[in-house]
């Protein structure tokens, strides 16, 4: 990233200049040249400045890498109502987190927004360094705090080498204690409770060192294709990180894009045997049943907020382990609010079931666990175009510890046993990139964990 020093040297002398000694927002934006592979993860890595935020676009048109909080927010409502304030800046960027329960009015606290200090964007094949100069009290004093900070940024250096070996791992729930809550959740929807429960797995590998969080996120760029990337690093030792399949929504003035995924097969690797496998997932009744309560829950939950809803046909999704069905939707809105749109989509019924808030209060009472940021969301918002991926195929980095995440769908006639073996297969996504790294002596992870098994109708 050789320009950006320079480009940074023209930000300070624009930041010398004469700024009121009052509250206010400024933005300066610097064409930069196009970018080499993991050159803003490679950059984002050497800063020692936090919160910081990497972004891929799933059709890898769009990257941004940021750090510093110029101003930070609790909710999407509040961050919404905040660029409201400057119409002239359509632009204007939000980026962060909303955990799983985040969508919640009363959760006022319980994501991780921001509006960027200093913001690295490609979009197609043009690249560009935002400064964003916000203060509630005095532009002066914030102009001269930017200077100082732009003082602390480094230029980037190749990523580190994955060198964690992992030691142990610990699932929770363990997989008796899974059986146990399929059952659970089996019977809720016998007595007719709900109809469906998405129930996941943390499971916790503790590694001979700390793991860098930007190296293992490219590590994971490289090889799962098709997918949004994404990571929120608190501090050196603490991220949340993800390689997601799944929009969450996007929206780019008053068109809506969102979609249904949810029906998995295991993937192959040979081309033939993939497609097999995805035609029998086209097919597969109960899979498309699952889907489609996605697809009319999603429709249902739009009502009153758009002119017109449009489903497109069932399609697979091919990933690096696994295969899904997926529907897109499209809707036009009848007026653009984020803040309702992530209300009515976060969670979907693809993350934790149907009726939503029946399958929610099961999450709440048998999962062994707090999700928090796994299967809320991660991306931006602005005037013009918003976007969020739901965070699954996610992680938390912490120190010595990597905790993986992978929910599992539960409707009438799920077998406990090949669900167990679809959180393995999407799990491995993540987990397998310190295997596929590293030479792990006398297999340390016990290997019928990771068996490939196709999921049965």
């Amino acid at each position: 990233m050789k320009q950006i020093s320079a480009t940074l040297d023209q930000l300070d002398t624009a930041l010398s200049g004469d700024f009121p000694d009052e509250a206010g927002l400024r933005q300066f934006s610097y064409a930069l040249a196009d970018q080499p592979e993991n050159g803003m993860l490679e950059w984002l890595n050497m800063q020692a400045c936090y919160p910081q935020f990497y972004w891929q676009q799933r059709d890898e048109n769009e990257e941004a890498a940021l750090c510093g909080d110029a101003c930070t927010f609790g909710h999407l409502a509040a961050a919404q109502a905040f660029l409201q304030q400057y119409p002239q800046w359509p632009e204007l960027r939000i980026w962060g987190l909303n955990a799983f329960d985040g969508a919640d009015d009363a959760a006022t606290d319980a994501n991780a927004l921001f509006l960027p200090r200093i913001e690295i964007r490609r979009q197609g094949g043009i690249c560009t360094l935002v400064c964003n100069l916000c203060s509630a009290n005095s532009l002066r004093d914030e102009a001269k705090r930017m200077r100082t900070f732009l003082r602390s940024l480094v230029n980037s250096r190749p990523l580190p080498a994955l060198t964690s070996q992992v030691l142990q791992h610990q699932h929770l729930p363990a997989e008796q204690q899974w059986k146990q809550m399929i059952h659970r959740a089996l019977t809720c929807i016998e007595q007719g409770n709900f109809d469906k429960v998405v129930l996941a797995r943390k499971t916790t590998l503790t590694l001979s060192q700390p793991l860098n969080a930007a190296a293992f996120l490219a590590a994971s760029r490289a090889v799962n294709h098709h997918c949004y990337h994404f990571m929120l690093a608190f501090t050196p030792q603490q991220a949340f990180l993800g390689s997601s399949p799944e929009r969450l929504f996007m929206r780019e003035k008053q068109e809506l894009y969102t979609e249904a995924l949810a029906g998995t097969v295991a993937g192959a690797v040979e081309n033939r045997r993939a497609h097999e496998l995805g035609q029998w997932l086209l097919k597969d009744a109960k899979n498309q049943r699952e889907n489609m309560l996605v697809v009319d829950d999603i429709c249902q939950r739009l009502q009153g907020s758009a002119h017109s809803l449009d489903v497109m046909p069932a399609e697979i999704l091919r990933l690096r382990k696994v295969q899904h069905l997926r529907r897109s939707i499209h809707a036009l809105l009848t007026h653009a609010d984020d803040a309702s749109c992530l209300q009515r989509l976060q969670p979907t019924a693809a993350v934790a079931g149907l009726p939503r808030q029946a399958a929610r209060e099961f999450i709440t009472e048998q999962e062994p666990f707090d999700r928090q940021w796994y299967a809320g969301s991660a991306g931006f918002i602005s005037l013009a175009r918003s976007e969020f991926a739901v965070a699954l195929r996610s992680a938390a980095v912490k120190g010595h510890e990597l905790t993986l995440f992978a929910g599992a769908g539960i409707v009438a006639g799920s077998d406990a046993s090949q669900e167990w073996q679809e959180i393995e297969n999407k799990a491995a996504g993540l987990r397998t990139l310190l295997e596929e790294n590293i030479a792990l002596a006398d297999n340390v992870l016990s290997q019928e964990n990771f068996a490939p098994a196709v999921r049965a109708g």
